[in-house]
């Protein structure tokens, strides 16, 4: 199977109005699956991994339902 795909699209208008400089901003991913899901995060083509991007931090879940 393909592996599924989600893109987050933010235009340049919204960037001006909604998101600015050093404001946090929180994206969640939920999946429910077997085996397990593995998550992944890209800005663009680069593969964000914790404490490769300054101001970056990601969060694995603490629990699966």
């Amino acid at each position: 199977l393909d592996e599924p795909v989600v893109t987050v699209h933010q235009s340049i208008g919204e960037a001006k109005e909604q998101f600015y400089y050093e404001r946090t901003v929180f994206l969640r991913c939920v999946a429910n699956s077997n085996p397990p899901i593995r998550y992944s995060w890209h800005r663009g083509r680069d593969v964000l991994s914790q404490g490769s991007d300054k101001g970056v931090e990601i969060y694995e879940p603490f629990f699966t339902q």
